[in-house]
């Protein structure tokens, strides 16, 4: 088969990450939209079992419901075209059986080797296998590909999309970090981020004692995320979503260039 022969079967997973990647194009200028409309506000409320005032980041509004939709579309399509990637790899072999062709891809290296070797991508072509092999996609091995895997074969429904926060700190004496209580002349001080309370509509950024004098200064930056998953964690969900694509667009040339590479050397 002539090199040309080998770009044609690898048209389809290559337009799938092409319409992903058009898709992320408009759900980031939805969110971009969304988020500059000033969805967020900061409540203060008195806890009367803490004795403390409450900072909370809030919503004034729902996360639009097509955010969801479109993040569900833009993964099935990423993780699509590594499996199409391999159906177009073994057509060049002359082996493309209907099972067995799906990319590899497990929690643990163990679980990886069982794919390859008796599971769902057993039937990859022996001659390019320790290439599938290397590129490493467990949770350790590569997490970008694993957190698209696990996104995937999550029900549309519950794809959770929430606000998440990033800050340098508060600025008060003495300076605090997210997870740290102080105690100082004025009263206790208490810095702590989410996880975010869907039922409560919002999270927890500061508390400080009750009718003490204000001592600090906090700024927030908020920004939607997905996923519950640790390896997300702080992650805005375009820059998560941009980073599988160019991961799995990453993973698809390197395929297509070692099935041109072995198919030129007549090995097939």
């Amino acid at each position: 088969m002539s090199g040309a022969g080998v770009e044609q079967h690898f048209e389809s997973p290559k337009a799938l990450i092409d319409h992903a990647r058009n898709n992320l194009y408009r759900l980031d200028v939805d969110v971009t939209d969304w988020t500059n409309s000033g969805p967020y506000q900061l409540t203060e409320a008195f806890d009367e079992v803490d004795g403390m005032d409450v900072f909370t980041l809030r919503l004034r509004e729902a996360i639009p419901k097509r955010f969801s939709l479109q993040t569900f579309d833009i993964v099935g399509e990423l993780r699509s075209a590594l499996d199409q990637a391999v159906h177009a790899c073994a057509a060049n072999f002359g082996n493309a059986p209907s099972s067995g062709l799906h990319f590899p891809i497990a929690e643990r290296p163990e679980g990886l080797t069982n794919a390859l070797d008796n599971g769902g991508s057993r039937n990859i072509p022996a001659q390019i296998r320790p290439f599938f092999r290397a590129f490493g996609t467990h949770k350790m091995g590569n997490p970008t590909i694993w957190a698209l895997n696990k996104l995937r074969n999550t029900k549309m429904h519950a794809l959770l999309i929430h606000p998440c926060v990033a800050t340098n700190g508060v600025v008060a004496v003495p300076h605090m970090e997210p997870g740290q209580t102080s105690y100082a002349y004025y009263g206790r001080q208490r810095f702590r981020i989410g996880p975010w309370q869907d039922a409560e509509n919002g999270m927890e950024i500061f508390a400080c004692s009750h009718g003490v004098e204000r001592t600090f200064h906090l700024e927030v930056d908020a920004f939607l995320t997905v996923g519950n998953s640790p390896l997300l964690v702080g992650k805005s969900l375009t820059g998560i979503l941009n980073a599988m694509a160019g991961e799995v667009e990453r993973i698809v040339t390197a395929i297509e260039t070692e099935t041109a590479r072995i198919v030129a050397l007549g090995t097939p």
